[in-house]
């Protein structure tokens, strides 16, 4: 819950905390194992990309997660997501607090995030850019 804005929606130049989610689409592949390297044009397989103009609009998610797992068990994981919600720093920050959960470990809101939520009204629940 420290990364609320990535399950909202954009309304205009802000994020609505809609709860919509986080898309996380699991493929099995039925190739023998990962890619040791994947080139640009394999993400087109890999990632669960949106239409720009519709992620824009509020019509689609800023960020989706796909995973293709393969028979040896290797897997690749790809996070897509809008620029103006997370840049490179953020986009870590999040992966690592995911981790973090995934293992059951505690994160903690940073402190931009955390006054960010308390500075937001109970009606309009808005995350500006």
């Amino acid at each position: 819950a420290n990364h609320p804005a990535c399950a909202g929606r954009l309304l205009g130049s802000a994020v609505a905390l809609t709860g919509d989610g986080v898309p996380f689409t699991v493929v099995e592949s039925l190739e023998s194992s990962a890619p040791e390297v994947i080139q640009e044009i394999d993400l087109l397989r890999f990632a669960d990309f949106r239409r720009p103009t519709r992620v824009v609009k509020g019509l689609e998610p800023l960020l989706t997660m796909k995973l293709t797992s393969f028979l040896d068990g290797s897997a690749v994981l790809v996070m897509c997501h809008c620029h103006a919600l997370l840049d490179g720093t953020s986009a870590f920050a999040f992966l690592g607090d995911w981790a973090r959960s995934a293992r059951g470990e505690k994160t903690v809101a940073s402190r931009r995030t955390s006054a960010l939520l308390q500075a937001l009204p109970d009606e309009g629940q808005l995350y500006d850019l």
